[in-house]
């Protein structure tokens, strides 16, 4: 007999270039294009971003790091409240949005490191 797990477990797994959530009742896969597609609507947001897992309270948390053109307060968080609506609405997870300076975010010569497990 195959042991459940408690209904209030909610996880987030990367596996192989995507985001596994499972949460109660339902899998979903989160692919970080589907996180890219959102950032790449935002005029003000560059396409450096950072997917970042962590883990807290036995529950995973997914925080994106995303570098913005100008560092206009007021454009900085009109796109953190658009971005953080979209990724809810149309990806369906919770995140923590932290909108970087330009340049800010570690650039790579070779295959860009778009997600971070911390846990």
């Amino acid at each position: 007999m195959k042991k459940s797990k408690p209904v209030w477990v909610l996880m987030l797994r990367i596996f192989s270039g995507f985001l596994k959530l499972l949460a109660p009742g339902s899998h979903r896969n989160v692919f970080p294009t589907q996180i890219e597609e959102q950032i790449l609507s935002q005029k003000a947001l560059t396409p450096h971003y950072q997917i970042i897992v962590e883990k807290q309270n036995n529950l995973d948390t997914v925080t994106i790091k995303v570098e913005a053109y100008s560092d206009n307060t007021k454009d900085i968080e009109t796109c953190k409240k658009e971005l953080t609506y979209k990724i809810k609405t149309f990806v369906g997870i919770s995140t923590l949005v932290i909108i970087c300076k330009s340049g800010s975010l570690p650039r790579s010569e070779g295959k860009a490191v778009r997600v971070v497990d911390k846990r």
